[in-house]
This record gives structure tokens, C-alpha cells and sequence, in this order.
């Protein structure tokens, strides 16, 4: 299939990261930049993918479903659960791609779901997933405490369409892609500049042992 536009440009944001230790701001930086010119388009994710959708309401789940389906470029297919608890289980069973969590669960709120899956992901030192938060409620607070917590956006249930869910699912999974693949590219450049050093320090201890 044709590359999503932009990706030349992310390559280059990649290997540009390399070549200086990569700070949380340079990361962040570097994927606003990679993301900033197609803010504005509706992409599809670049392969098909796995979407768990966490809501207490079935017509509700087939709302969300419906409105990604719709967009000619979605490529995704869905589990859905109706509990907090459940979406955990599926989520450590499927490993998705992306998570659409309602707040307002019937055993826990959105925010406490987000605690455990940090504290399942920090365990196993893995990175947090792509989680995009929808509720009813058009809070700040939340929202704000969503994002610290590891969500990637807060959408306002009636506000929701088929651009606005697909674009924020779909950059969901693009700055997570590039997350992961920025973070590869670091752990490279250290063992490189570790490989690096030794062998430049190698000639210096053999000049000592004369």
C-alpha cells in the first residue's frame, strides 16, 4: 500500500534525533513537529489495527465503531467490553493497538483504568499504550489528569464525528509508532557511542601496559 504522507519527514526527524542524547522535551519536540503539518488530515494508521473499545453502552460501542468504519481510509478492527476490569484482562490478553476508554465505567472511572495499565506496563518495562479517553463530561480537570496519566487525547462524547474520532485515533497510533521507534533509535546511539569509546580507549591501555 502507498506510504502515508509524511513519513519522509519523520524518517528524517528519526535520524536527526539520533545524533543528540534524546531529552522528554527534544521527544516531544521532535513528534509535534513530525505531526504538526498534517494535524489538519485525516490519515489511517499504517498497517490495520487492533482497537479495544472500553464502554459500559453496546450502541454506544457501535456508534464508535460505525464512525471509524465509515472513513474511506480506516483500516481497523475492534473487541469491545463493557467493564473496567474487563477491558484490563483484554487489554493484557490482545495487546491492541489503540484503546478507546470511556470515563465513566461501571466498576472504576477512566483514570483509575489508566493507573493500572501504567503499573502493568512499568512491571513489565514496557511503554504505556495508546489510549484515547472519551467522556461526557467537557471537564479540564480531567482531561488535564487523563493526559499526565498516559492518555493521549480527551474527546467530548457530542462532540464526536468520523474525522475527529479517526484523526485522533489514527495520530494516537502514529505518535506512539514513532515514540517507540524514536526511544530504538536512542538505545542504538548509546551502544554505538558505548562501542565507540572502547575502542578508543583500547590503543591508550595498551600504551599503559608498556
Amino acid at each position: 500500500r502507498p506510504r502515508a504522507e509524511g513519513v519522509p519527514m519523520i524518517e528524517k526527524v528519526v535520524k536527526k534525533a539520533t545524533k543528540k542524547a534524546i531529552t522528554n522535551d527534544t521527544l516531544n519536540q521532535a513528534i509535534n513537529n513530525a505531526l504538526s503539518n498534517r494535524a489538519n488530515v485525516v490519515e489511517s494508521p499504517v498497517k490495520k489495527s487492533m482497537v479495544l473499545i472500553v464502554d459500559r453502552n453496546p450502541n454506544e460501542r457501535s456508534v464508535y465503531k460505525r464512525l471509524l468504519r465509515e472513513s474511506t481510509k480506516s483500516d481497523f478492527f475492534f473487541l469491545e467490553v463493557g467493564s473496567g476490569a474487563e477491558g484490563i484482562a483484554e487489554f493484557q490478553r490482545s495487546d491492541p493497538d489503540c484503546i478507546l476508554l470511556e470515563y465513566q465505567l461501571p466498576d472504576f472511572d477512566g483514570l483509575e483504568f489508566l493507573s493500572m495499565l501504567a503499573e502493568i506496563q512499568s512491571k513489565a518495562n514496557l511503554p504505556m499504550p495508546v489510549v484515547v479517553m472519551l467522556s461526557r463530561q467537557a471537564s479540564e480537570t480531567i482531561a488535564v489528569e487523563a493526559m499526565k496519566r498516559g492518555a493521549m487525547d480527551y474527546l467530548l462524547k457530542a462532540e464526536l464525528t468520523r474525522e475527529t474520532l479517526h484523526r485522533s485515533v489514527a495520530v494516537a497510533i502514529e505518535k506512539h509508532s514513532l515514540i517507540a521507534r524514536l526511544k530504538e533509535k536512542e538505545r542504538e546511539f548509546e551502544h554505538f557511542s558505548y562501542a565507540v569509546a572502547h575502542d578508543l580507549q583500547a590503543p591508550l591501555r595498551r600504551t599503559r601496559s608498556f
